[in-house]
C-alpha cells in the first residue's frame, strides 16, 4: 500500500510539473500581447519599455519560465495584469465561493443520483425502476444554464424561496439553486453508473448465498454489496468533485457567483497571463490531488487490484 502510494505520489508530482511547463509555453505561443492588458493606453514608448523591464516581458522565454517557476514552488503565483493586485490574494478571495459550490452540488448529487440509483435496482425491471432510468435520462439532455434559468424563475421569482443570484453575504441560501442545478444534471450520471454497478452485484452468487443465509435487503446492500458496487461510484463522484473544484463557469455566471471558473474566464478575456496561469495551475493541482486520493481509495476498496499489483511487483 505505502508502495503503491508512494509510486503514485512521484507520478501526480511530474503531472503537474509537466502541465505547469505545457501551460506557460502555450500561452505564450499563442496569439495576443500581454502587454496591451499591462499598458495603460495612451503610455509613452518609455514607460512601456519601464512596465515590460519590471514584469520581465522583455527576457526570453526560457529565462521567464524559470523565474516563474522559482516564484511558484515559494507559493507566489505572480501580479495580475489586469486587476493589479497579487493572484494569490484574488484565488483566496473568490475560491472560497467555488468550495461551497462544489460540495453543496456534490452533496445533492449523491443524495439525489445515488440514492435513487439504490432504490431503482431494488425495483429492477419494474415500473418505478423504467420511470426512473427514463427520467434521468431526460434530465441529462437538459443544458445546465436553461435548467438554472428555470431553478431562478420557479423557486426564486414565483415562489420566492431561494436568492436568484449573488452570493449575499455568504450564506449558504445563495448557492442551493445553482448547486441544485448542478447536481441534477451530474446526478443523471451518476444515477446511470450506480444503478448499472449494484444491478451487477445483485446478479452475483455471494448475494444469492447471503439471501439465503436469511439475511434483509438492507444488510445485503450495506454488508455485502456496498464495498464492491461503490468503487465506480466513488471514481465517478472523485472526478466530479474534481471539476467542480475547477469552478463551473456556465452556472457562476447565471448566478451570478464570483468564483474560480468565473475570473479563469475574464482573465482569458483579458489576456491577464499570470492570472490565466495560476488559476489554471491551482484548478490543475486539485483536479490531479483529488484523483489522487480517489486512486487510493479505489486501490484500499479493492482487495483484487492490491493482489494484481503485488504479484507485477
Amino acid at each position: 500500500m505505502l508502495t503503491y502510494t508512494a509510486k503514485r505520489f512521484a507520478q501526480l508530482v511530474l503531472t503537474i510539473f509537466i502541465l505547469t511547463f505545457i501551460l506557460f509555453i502555450l500561452f505564450y505561443v499563442l496569439p495576443g500581447d500581454p502587454e496591451t492588458a499591462l499598458v495603460p493606453k495612451g503610455a509613452s514608448k518609455q514607460i512601456k519599455q519601464n512596465i515590460v523591464e519590471r514584469f520581465g516581458l522583455d527576457k526570453p522565454v526560457y529565462v521567464q519560465y524559470f523565474s516563474y517557476m522559482k516564484n511558484l514552488f515559494q507559493f507566489d503565483l505572480g501580479y495580475s495584469f489586469y486587476y493589479r493586485e497579487p493572484v494569490n490574494s484574488i484565488i483566496k478571495g473568490h475560491y472560497l465561493v467555488t468550495l461551497k459550490l462544489a460540495f453543496l452540488a456534490l452533496l445533492f448529487e449523491v443524495l439525489i443520483g445515488f440514492s435513487l440509483a439504490v432504490f431503482s435496482s431494488s425495483k429492477y425491471g419494474l415500473p418505478t425502476d423504467r420511470f426512473l432510468t427514463f427520467s434521468f435520462a431526460i434530465l441529462a439532455c437538459i443544458p445546465i444554464f436553461w435548467l438554472g434559468v428555470l431553478a431562478q424563475y420557479v423557486l426564486g421569482l414565483k415562489l420566492k424561496i431561494f436568492p436568484i443570484s449573488g452570493v449575499g453575504n455568504g450564506e449558504i441560501l445563495y448557492f442551493v439553486l445553482p448547486a441544485l442545478a448542478i447536481a441534477l444534471i451530474s446526478s443523471s450520471y451518476l444515477f446511470r453508473v450506480a444503478r448499472e454497478s449494484f444491478n451487477i452485484e445483485f446478479g452475483k452468487t455471494y448475494v444469492e448465498a447471503a439471501f439465503a443465509k436469511g439475511y434483509s435487503y438492507f444488510e445485503v446492500i450495506f454488508l455485502q454489496i456496498f464495498r464492491n458496487a461503490l468503487i465506480p461510484v466513488a471514481t465517478l463522484i472523485g472526478m466530479d468533485l474534481g471539476m467542480l473544484l475547477g469552478g463551473a463557469v456556465i452556472t457562476e455566471t447565471v448566478f451570478n457567483l464570483p468564483g474560480i471558473g468565473r475570473v479563469a474566464y475574464q482573465a482569458a478575456l483579458h489576456r491577464d497571463l499570470p492570472l490565466i496561469l495560476g488559476t489554471t495551475i491551482v484548478i490543475t493541482v486539485v483536479f490531479v490531488l483529488i484523483n489522487f486520493c480517489i486512486d487510493i481509495f479505489t486501490f484500499w476498496l479493492n482487495p483484487k487490484t492490491r493482489e494484481n499489483y503485488e504479484k507485477i511487483r
